[in-house]
């Protein structure tokens, strides 16, 4: 969870048939996704003061595992990272295959629709598992990331190649 000064933003894992967001007085608000995905990743931006919902996205997976890990804003958009098993659909309808196991991910999202602007992967060349854990801004506009590689070798990106010995290390 993180706020500003007008939204709070959540994000989260879900599975199942139904994913629903409720008053609190019990009632309901909003039925925000009805599908049977494996598994899915959740972004929320509710508004500050009264708590009602701005936008809600999704991730989505139908064949493996997806993790949404952490949430950052500032004032140029929303930030997340996490990890998808194999490929994901992405709220701008892109999607990424993954030459590996699993791939870490960091998506900034358009703050007033939710919709993604872009994606950067970080991905491996065998079958480990690559997660993105933590994101951050920085006051000079620049986006942070950590997380663990087990693939061997990790692409940060077409000139940054990290090696290891097929145990989990970290990035950032």
């Amino acid at each position: 969870i993180v706020a500003n000064d007008n939204n709070v933003y959540v994000i989260g894992m879900m599975g199942g048939d139904n994913f629903v967001v409720f008053k609190d007085d019990g009632t309901l608000m909003d039925t925000l996704f009805n599908d049977d995905a494996y598994a899915n990743i959740f972004i929320l931006s509710l508004d500050a003061n009264a708590g009602d919902l701005s936008w809600a996205q999704k991730i989505e997976n139908t064949a493996g595992t997806v993790g949404g890990m952490d949430i950052a804003v500032n004032s140029e958009g929303v930030y997340i990272t996490g990890m998808c098993h194999n490929n994901a659909d992405f709220p701008a309808l892109t999607t990424i295959t993954a030459p590996s196991n699993s791939f870490a991910f960091l998506s900034k999202l358009d703050d007033i629709t939710g919709l993604e602007e872009w994606t950067k992967t970080f991905w491996g060349g065998s079958t480990g598992n690559d997660a993105g854990f933590a994101v951050a801004t920085d006051n000079n506009h620049g986006v942070l990331i950590t997380g663990h590689y087990q693939s061997n070798p990790f692409y940060l990106d077409t000139d940054t190649v990290l090696y290891n010995a097929d145990q989990k290390d970290v990035f950032f």
